[in-house]
């Protein structure tokens, strides 16, 4: 993340990342803080939180597929399968909006999986999670100074909803904004709330120097389905 700041030919930037990306971000906060200017993340936990939820009975009952990929040799190919078609059905299902997904999208994302070796290196960062211990990941995580926005979709198939709250030992200047009917995919879900919410926080100046974990849940209906339906919106 840091070369790919400075091939743009910047020193710094805001990150903005999802899931995996979300995973990136936070730790290019950790590693590189003078190369990240703000952080806003989307439906993924700060590594601690996820390391210390991961173990309950509830979101190991969402991690399930985490753990079947673990399976080595041929027997692990077969599961690589059979959660990638899982994964590829639950675009129709996962959306609370309808639609959110077209045909041709899963079309083109089961189409890109499917080139030689791409599903193994999708899956392989599943199976990079358990190389080491929690204590041994815990030891790597640094406290990040930045400015920081979460903004999770309440309706998460993947991540129960406790994993979006981020201690302030680890993330002083922290907000979490919560959205209602809204899936894993929040972007897609409820894209003109997401991009309202990203464009204010990146226009605003950064500050620093005091704890803001403040948890915003969106209780207007058209925070999420409503607010992304065009005939909804001019009513």
């Amino acid at each position: 993340m840091e070369r790919l700041i400075g091939a743009c030919g910047s020193e710094s930037a805001a990150i903005v990342g999802h899931d995996w990306g979300g995973v990136a971000g936070w730790l290019a906060a950790m590693r590189y803080p003078e190369a990240v200017e703000k952080l806003a993340i989307l439906n993924c936990p700060h590594p601690n939180r996820f390391l210390r939820g991961l173990w309950s009975p509830h979101q190991l009952r969402k991690s399930w597929y985490m753990f079947a990929l673990q399976v080595p040799g041929p027997p692990g190919r077969f599961v690589q399968e059979s959660v990638f078609a899982w994964f590829t059905s639950n675009f129709r299902r996962d959306p609370v909006r309808q639609g959110t997904f077209t045909e041709e999208d899963i079309r083109h994302y089961a189409e890109a999986m499917r080139r030689p070796g791409a599903l193994t290196a999708t899956t392989n960062y599943y199976r990079a999670l358990f190389r080491r211990s929690p204590a041994q990941n815990k030891k790597l995580l640094r406290r990040i100074e930045a400015p920081v926005v979460v903004i999770w979709g309440e309706e998460d198939r993947y991540l129960g909803t406790a994993l979006a709250e981020t201690e302030p030992s680890w993330v002083p200047n922290v907000r979490v904004q919560r959205l209602l009917n809204t899936s894993h995919w929040v972007q897609q879900d409820s894209f003109h709330r997401v991009n309202a919410l990203l464009l204010e926080f990146l226009r605003a100046p950064n500050r620093s120097g005091g704890t803001r974990n403040v948890n915003t849940s969106m209780s207007d209906p058209k925070a999420g389905l409503a607010f992304d339906d065009p005939l909804a919106s001019e009513e």
